[in-house]
């Protein structure tokens, strides 16, 4: 439907998703017309496909580039999530992107530019990169976020107000295209909803229809993890990597061996430890006035509760009705903890497993159908139309459900992190009353991975199976 009070004309093609599809000459006059703000109005939002023909793409990404430079916010995609783009350099146009978020003031913008000519354009003209940087640098376009000196006249809506600015040049194609299109570097938080899990998929963005007037569809997001997150500025002594993401520690320090500066550098992680790397003390005075995303709030969460497994194999050996027995029992705790059990034992409770083919966790939940005589069915493969018919009893109560959705290989943490958003989306969409997540072992992209549950999770429970 159109802005509330303008007048009636025959729309463009609907797609299956209910946005309309493809750039059109009236495009922009239809979903942009002034400059009213988010989200007091609603927009008449359409998908723009970029997966064509050159032809469609180039008509896509014009479209979103001229809203862009018009002061309007984007959303489109990146090798790690879709983001929430404006102008870096426009304080109304940032604004929006709060707005259309409901993003805490407080919480930083990541800046994301087209190539490193740009990076001149928001940081501080007197700021020579240290070895580390330089080094650093070679990495790009990557999944990496390089807090730097902001310039003095950036707006202090991306900054939060502080001197330092995090800056990345994505390594998705369509994203630089669109950067370079738009001619100005642009903010981009993730394009979720404050908080929810981030959007993986051009659909995830869907569901926040109405306060932004384009989404650039370019496909999934081929990592699936938001950027690593790396201060180089604050200590000459340290490299802190503030966010795990994606690119990995260990990836760092090969960067910084092969600058030979391994030995005058010690690469710190906030918060956790990774192979090499020591963790960095968390300090309240960064955990009230953050200096880049992800530190302050609570993020990545659906509605339903999550909870964090760590499951151990019993030093003993336990037989399928012992295992059985133990894991029902803790699916049973977490129901009276979520409260879905409050209605008896005829009231229906579905229960989200989130668990890598062939694990411990896995097995076991086969194990237990197997003792109900019930089946599993794999949710992460089924279209969204067929979800809600993705049922299938255990045998606690009478009407409790599981839903399954596979993380991947066991053996590809790389799978696991691109299904984890997806995954958390699916099984709230289901209508589960709990999800459980099973762990990943904290090395490469698995420090990310847990980074995010250790998030989204509400509690960790340690089972022995």
């Amino acid at each position: 439907m159109a802005e509330a009070g303008s007048s009636a004309k025959r729309g463009p093609e609907v797609r299956a998703n209910g946005l309309p599809a493809g750039p059109e000459s009236d495009t922009l006059q239809a979903c942009v017309r002034d400059d009213s703000g988010y989200p007091s109005r609603r927009f008449q939002t359409r998908l723009l496909p970029a997966l064509g023909t050159l032809v469609e793409r180039s008509a896509s990404v014009s479209t979103a580039s001229k809203a862009l430079r018009t002061g309007h916010a984007v959303a489109f995609p990146t090798e790690t999530v879709y983001g929430l783009g404006a102008s870096a350099l426009s304080s109304s146009a940032v604004l929006k992107i709060f707005a259309a978020k409901g993003r805490p003031a407080d919480n930083p913008l990541i800046v994301h530019i087209s190539d490193l000519p740009m990076l001149s354009s928001i940081v501080d003209p007197d700021w020579r990169p240290s070895e580390a940087y330089q080094a650093l640098f070679k990495l790009w376009p990557a999944p990496m976020t390089l807090l730097c000196p902001a310039k003095k006249d950036l707006p202090r809506e991306v900054t939060a107000g502080h001197s330092t600015v995090g800056v990345r040049i994505p390594q998705h194609e369509l994203a630089r295209e669109l950067i370079r299109a738009a001619g100005v570097p642009l903010a981009a938080p993730s394009a979720n909803a404050s908080g929810r899990p981030s959007p993986t998929l051009a659909a995830h963005v869907i569901s926040s229809r109405g306060r932004v007037p384009f989404i650039l569809d370019g496909g999934p997001c081929t990592l699936g993890l938001e950027s690593t997150v790396i201060d180089g500025i604050t200590s000459t002594s340290e490299l802190r990597i503030l966010r795990p993401g994606g690119l990995s520690a260990e990836s760092i320090q090969q960067c910084l061996g092969s600058a030979d500066l391994s030995d005058k550098l010690e690469v710190k992680i906030y918060g956790q430890q990774s192979t090499g790397a020591k963790a960095m003390e968390f300090e309240e005075q960064m955990l009230l006035n953050p200096t880049t995303p992800g530190m302050k709030y609570r993020h990545y969460s659906p509605d339903a509760r999550v909870v964090l497994i760590r499951a151990t194999k019993s030093a003993g050996t336990r037989n399928p009705a012992s295992t059985s027995s133990h894991l029902g029992a803790l699916l049973e705790a977490q129901l009276e903890r979520s409260g879905a059990a409050q209605g008896g034992d005829e009231a229906q409770v579905d229960i989200g497993v989130m668990s890598l083919d062939s694990s411990l966790l896995s097995t076991s939940i086969d194990a237990l159908c197997v003792a109900s005589r019930s089946t599993l069915t794999d949710s992460s493969s089924v279209p969204e139309a067929q979800r809600s018919h993705l049922r299938r009893p255990i045998a606690l109560r009478t009407k409790v459900f599981i839903h399954r959705f596979s993380l991947g290989s066991i053996r590809d943490p790389h799978e696991a992190a691109s299904r984890l958003f997806q995954g958390l989306r699916v099984l709230d969409e289901t209508g589960c009353d709990v999800i459980l997540v099973e762990s990943v072992t904290e090395q490469g992209i698995g420090l990310a991975i847990m980074n995010r549950l250790n998030k989204a999770a509400g509690e960790v429970v340690e089972i022995d199976l």
